[in-house]
C-alpha cells in the first residue's frame, strides 16, 4: 500500500511538473486606446509596431471596432454600416494588410465588433446600406 500511494504521489508530481510544457501562455495585447482613432492611419501605426508586438512574446492582438461609426462616436462602439469597414482608424485594405502582417508573425488578430449598439443613418429606426443591393444591415 505505501509503494502504491508513493507511485501515486511520484505520477502526480511528474505530471505536475511536465505541465507547462504541454501549454503555451496567450497574451492578449490591445492594439488601441479611446483616443487611437484621433491620431488617423491607426492600422498603419500599429502595422509599424508588430516587431516590438511580436518581440515582447504578445500572441493575440485586439483590435479596435473596424466598422464605420456615427460621427459622435468615432471610436467605433455605435456603428453605422456594419458592412463598411472605413473608420477613424483607417480603411478596409489598412486592416486587411494589418491582419496580414500580424498572421506572419504567429500573432492572431481580435475583432471587437459591436453588434448591439446601432446607430440610424435615415429617419429614427431605418438602417440601410452596407451591401452593393443596398440589404438592411
Amino acid at each position: 500500500m505505501e509503494f502504491r500511494t508513493s507511485l501515486y504521489f511520484f505520477c502526480l508530481c511528474v505530471s505536475i511538473s511536465l505541465f507547462p510544457s504541454f501549454t503555451s501562455p496567450t497574451i492578449l495585447f490591445q492594439g488601441f486606446n479611446w483616443d487611437s482613432h484621433s491620431k488617423g492611419g491607426w492600422y498603419n501605426s500599429l502595422k509599424n509596431s508588430i516587431p516590438d508586438i511580436a518581440n515582447a512574446g504578445i500572441t493575440h492582438v485586439w483590435l479596435p471596432p473596424p466598422s464605420s461609426s456615427a460621427f459622435n462616436a468615432t471610436q467605433g462602439y455605435i456603428p453605422e454600416r456594419l458592412y463598411d469597414l472605413t473608420s477613424r482608424y483607417g480603411n478596409q485594405d489598412e486592416l486587411k494588410s494589418l491582419i496580414g502582417a500580424l498572421k506572419q508573425k504567429g500573432i492572431k488578430a481580435v475583432a471587437d465588433i459591436v453588434i448591439n449598439h446601432r446607430a440610424v443613418e435615415n429617419g429614427t429606426c431605418n438602417f440601410e446600406g452596407g451591401t452593393p443591393d443596398s440589404r438592411l444591415d
